[in-house]
């Protein structure tokens, strides 16, 4: 249906705002129109010269009540009669008025009215159309055939209704339509007309109804996974015709007692089918639209003349306009040879017990499926029929199960693991094994928690119809880990009126999570020639694979030439504070500090103004700590004398076990202990590629040789100093401050015995 402009929504003000569907009102009726996805298909019944077909002569302001051979059930009551009106509207019931015009929801007569286009219209000249209906075995039809509106006989409306008992469901529609000089109501109302909706009106404007426009008004119950029903309490929403029954089966019947309890669905409850049937049992609509991997259950037993009568599954996904098989998971076991279902495999013969079947409905997923049981037979023998129980409908499901390893813990108990989009979770036992059942296929995410552990999140899986996927992780066990929001995490600030412990005002909009952080100046800029010093002492417990992680925020005043006048930047020490070794993130420092700044000249840092102010992650790994008792941990601001900024805020910071930098690690800080047994020459290069600066870290097992840097042609373009003495040297290459240009270079090593090389990456 089509949408209102904006300009006509703004003069339309207090008028219905449109979309192509609505409700549900009280009941539970809700309307969509064919313009809308899973709207109803367009698909005009011409009953005009059909056999059987009713011509009602009307004249102007006419009505008639007709009495169908079938029932609808509306609002919850059956109805056998339908008051037909020449002004647009058609009414369940016996209403004797030809109200001209009127609105919905309204308590003035007429009600349980369907209003198709209700005004003023006047089928009675004899060069206009006029009104006719149809009752079909499934549906009552009445269409409006070229009728004009009263006193304009130029513009003409053909449209109809249709009533389709079995599904419940009513469908206007619209062939071909033109703007009415008046003012039609279009919508639907209750018995009382305390309920109902008005979908639009349909007037000069000519903006909610057009040409093949279909609107499907229903309360039809469906059914969302995970849905079941034995059949018990109620009929489960099912709707059988001729036929089909629901309730307890002849308890001198070989069929009887059912599944499950008394009550289930059959073809004839108490004695035979009928030949030549041809009865639907219709279930609830599966609402597949959100669902990846649909599938229904049910249990069944028949007994019919093999061949020749039995039954199927059908399914629509166009709202009952075609309908095809569905093949059970194991197919249908017999041919049929004779009756209407003569060349299809269907369930047909006997068998002795009640038996479990399963449809995959994965093709239709993410649709309306219409879903029915279709039974048949011949002219010749019939026999006890088909019963149905115990109906489902689930998406596929698998098995997740696995392992969790608490790190150096005997008793791997009591770690979550949480399917985070289904809501399921498991909770390991002391050997970490878990196991979670009906995992519905698709990508999920898992998440990993235990207390005083480090967390996982957002683990992706992918699991099948009836995998057992096996999932194993391990979580670190977590050695300090503080938010700042009930206390300042034991850290020490140094001088103490330096860094500063509460809710930041000057530099970022909060915290990175709660309330308080840790700030150089939570209200302003830190000072001149400062060298403030944040201090933490954490207990390391034996473990073997450090790593420091927490968020910042920063503002440093700026840099000049690619060089950081003021910064930041984290250290350990490992003898109580005697002296202390720089670490390095593995996101990188944004540089190196210039020579002139007493505190951090000469080191790397992060810096700059516009380089850090935002709250992101910082990862180190301080692997020279494992086998220490503790460690202490120091964030460290150096600032010139030549200006000030917002400073260095620091939040969730988090100490804890994980081995997944070693080679990292390795190549910033030292050798591994191959190398070492080797003896050979070692390179460390930080950053790398690098835009001013660039720390590097040389080992040499024995005395001797230099460091040089060439281009990739093996040139000498500079030297960092010889290696007098065996062990760790460290150098600052700052290739700019000698007019070397931006390029590859390699970085040369020779010693005594040995030599060895490594590129490095200058931008500029």
């Amino acid at each position: 249906m089509k949408k209102l402009s904006l300009a006509f929504a703004i003069l339309s003000l207090f008028a219905m705002s449109f979309a192509g569907f609505g409700g549900p009102d009280s009941f539970g009726y809700k309307w969509i129109d064919s313009d809308e996805p899973g709207g109803p298909t367009f698909n005009w019944i011409d009953i005009k010269h059909l056999s059987g077909t009713v011509n009602l002569h009307f004249s102007d302001d006419a009505y008639r009540v007709v009495t169908m051979s079938h029932t609808f059930e509306y609002y919850g009551t059956n109805y056998n009669q339908i008051t037909i009106c020449s002004n647009g509207w058609v009414a369940l019931g016996s209403w004797p008025t030809t109200m001209l015009s009127g609105s919905v929801p309204s308590s003035s007569s007429p009600n349980n009215t369907l209003a198709l286009m209700w005004c003023d219209l006047n089928p009675s000249r004899s060069d206009t159309g006029q009104v006719y209906y149809k009752e079909f075995d499934d549906k009552f039809v009445v269409s409006y055939i070229r009728v004009p509106e009263f006193s304009y006989y130029s513009n003409f409306q053909t449209f109809q209704v249709i009533l389709h008992f079995a599904r419940k469901e009513i469908i206007f529609q619209y062939l071909d339509v033109n703007r009415l000089h008046r003012t039609a109501t279009v919508g639907w109302e209750n018995s009382s007309g305390d309920d109902g909706i008005r979908i639009c009106s349909w007037g000069p404007s000519g903006t909610c109804l057009h040409d093949s426009l279909a609107i499907r008004i229903r309360a039809v119950p469906t059914a969302t996974p995970p849905y079941f029903t034995d059949f018990e309490d109620f009929n489960g929403d099912f709707a059988g015709d001729t036929g089909w029954e629901w309730g307890v089966p002849a308890m001198t019947s070989p069929i009887f007692p059912p599944h499950s309890s008394i009550k289930c669905w059959a073809t004839i409850l108490s004695g035979n089918y009928s030949n030549n049937a041809d009865w639907v049992l219709n279930a609830p609509h599966i609402d597949a639209t959100n669902v990846d991997w649909p599938i229904i259950d049910f249990w069944h037993i028949y007994s019919t003349q093999t061949g020749h009568d039995g039954g199927v599954i059908e399914i629509s996904t166009d709202d009952g306009a075609t309908w095809i098989i569905v093949e059970p998971e194991g197919g249908y076991p017999t041919m049929m040879t004779s009756g209407p279902l003569a060349g299809e495999r269907a369930f047909s013969g006997s068998i002795s017990r009640w038996e479990y079947v399963s449809v995959n409905l994965q093709p239709y997923a993410h649709n309306e499926i219409l879903l029915r049981f279709r039974f048949v037979s011949d002219a010749t023998v019939n026999d006890k029929g088909w019963y149905i129980d115990d109906f489902g409908y689930h998406e596929a499901y698998g098995v997740i199960k696995g392992n969790i390893d608490l790190r150096y813990f005997d008793n791997d108990s009591g770690a979550h693991v949480e399917i985070i989009d289904l809501g399921k979770e498991a909770v390991t036992d002391s050997s970490g094994n878990f196991f979670i059942d009906s995992v519905v296929t698709g990508v999920h995410f898992i998440k990993l928690w235990r207390p005083r552990f480090v967390p996982k999140d957002s683990i992706r899986v992918e699991i099948h119809r009836f995998d057992t996927l096996i999932f194993i992780d391990t979580l670190n066990p977590e050695l300090y880990f503080a938010d700042f929001a009930e206390d300042n995490g034991d850290m020490v600030p140094d001088p103490v009126d330096g860094w500063q412990w509460g809710r930041p005002l000057a530099g970022p909009d909060s915290a990175y999570s709660d309330s308080f952080c840790w700030g150089t100046n939570l209200s302003g800029n830190y000072a001149n020639n400062a060298d403030w010093k944040l201090t933490v002492q954490i207990p390391l417990y034996g473990v073997a694979y450090p790593v420091l992680s927490f968020y910042h925020w920063y503002k440093f005043n700026g840099e000049f030439a690619g060089i950081l006048l003021d910064g930041g930047n984290v250290k350990i020490s490992l003898d109580s504070g005697a002296t202390w070794q720089l670490m390095y993130p593995v996101e990188g420092y944004d540089g190196v500090v210039g020579g002139h700044n007493p505190i951090l000249g000469g080191q790397p840092a992060w810096g700059g103004e516009g380089t850090g102010d935002y709250w992101h992650k910082a990862t180190i790994p301080i692997y020279a700590a494992r086998g220490h008792e503790s460690v202490l941990i120091r964030f460290e601001l150096g600032s010139d004398r030549y200006g000030t900024h917002k400073g260095w805020y620091i939040d969730d910071v988090r100490l804890a076990e994980n081995p997944e930098y070693s080679e990292w690690y390795d190549s910033i800080y030292g050798i591994s202990e191959q190398e070492l047994k080797a003896k050979k020459p070692f390179i460390g290069i930080y950053p790398n590629p690098f835009n001013s600066a660039c720390y590097i870290k040389v080992y040499v097992a024995e005395p001797g040789g230099e460091v040089k840097i060439c281009d990739i042609a093996g040139h000498i373009v500079d030297r960092l100093g010889e290696l007098s003495t065996a062990g760790t040297h460290e150098f600052v290459w700052r290739p700019d401050e000698k007019g070397i240009p931006s390029g590859v270079y390699v970085i040369k090593v020779t010693g005594n015995s040995s030599a060895t090389a490594k590129r490095v990456i200058f931008v500029k």
